[in-house]
């Protein structure tokens, strides 16, 4: 069994009831005395990920190296914020139906309090849609998407962490679409956003699609549309047939990025062109990244701070 300390500060109050009174001016008091607490407990492994699934039993709760009996114990489901990022430079063109299928049914497998954030990525990076439980708006935003353009895909991990996510007021995740090949980025780099993912407490998620016999067999793929930041400008050149993004160096890179991302933050990478049901390790990570907070009722004899050591 694995020990963890957590000091907790529980603050006993008083219940105070002001009547003021023309006639009496003095206030009455009231003390309601509290002996039972709750205590919220979440569970991470050094990587940052929650542990699930967690029981009464994996616990044992001290007060001053006296064991407390735990009158209840639940875990707590709670609502997360998931931001889709769906790759739609030209190398996905052919993918992209999929994509878009994909995320659809992602979505779809969520609980109805989850909501969800919709980015695009090609060229440049799109907010389709903010954080919501409208599951109708976050459809269609993902049908809404279209291919075309080189790829930055550094920049929209970089502005995932940066703004999309700290918009969120509930625990999140980030679930990406992608080959994993950058072709575009200018305002961040590979290195960048790996230490934003060591950094980050949401999990990642990579769906991730070959695109390189599509890349390969293409004599160039139209690249419009515009970069991070937008007053860069356009580019309006293809990307050649031998250009970057299309060698097996590149995807094996591109597939190592992904890795690294799901590595670093506790997610996984799926091949979804190797699976028989895509659905299956998409409704996996949903249930990965809802990992389940704890809290456990106690009783305590009233003090003002007291130290706990939590036994798992």
């Amino acid at each position: 069994m694995r020990r963890t300390l957590l000091l907790v500060t529980l603050v006993f109050l008083s219940l105070f009831l002001c009547a003021p009174s023309a006639q009496e001016p003095s206030q009455k008091t009231i003390q309601v005395a509290v002996d039972m607490v709750s205590l919220p407990v979440t569970v991470m492994k050094r990587n940052g990920q929650r542990v699930a699934d967690l029981v009464k039993e994996d616990f044992r709760v001290y007060e001053d190296r006296i064991e407390q009996d735990i009158k209840a114990f639940s875990a707590a489901d709670e609502p997360f914020s998931v931001a889709l990022m769906l790759d739609t430079s030209g190398s996905t063109m052919e993918k992209l139906q999929r994509i878009q299928s994909e995320a659809i049914r992602f979505i779809n497998q969520l609980s109805p309090q989850d909501s969800v954030a919709v980015v695009s990525f090609a060229q440049e990076v799109r907010l389709l849609e903010d954080f919501t439980t409208d599951r109708a708006r976050t459809t269609a935003a993902v049908r809404g998407t279209s291919s075309g353009g080189f790829t930055v895909l550094y920049e929209a991990v970089w502005l995932a962490f940066k703004e999309v996510l700290p918009s969120a007021h509930q625990r999140t995740a980030l679930v990406i679409f992608s080959d994993g090949v950058d072709t575009a980025s200018e305002k961040a780099t590979k290195d960048e956003t790996r230490e934003l993912a060591k950094e980050s407490r949401a999990p990642i998620y990579c769906i991730y699609f070959n695109t390189q016999e599509e890349m390969q067999r293409s004599p160039g793929i139209p690249a419009g549309g515009q970069t991070f930041p937008p007053n860069i400008g356009q580019r309006t050149t293809t990307i050649p047939a031998t250009g970057a993004g299309r060698s097996t160096e590149d995807y094996m890179g591109g597939r190592q990025y992904l890795s690294d991302l799901t590595d670093y933050s506790g997610g996984r990478v799926f091949d979804a062109l190797r699976m028989e049901d895509p659905a299956r390790p998409l409704m996996q990570s949903r249930r990965n990244c809802r990992a389940s907070t704890a809290s456990a009722t106690i009783q305590l004899m009233p003090g003002t701070t007291e130290s706990i050591e939590e036994w798992m």
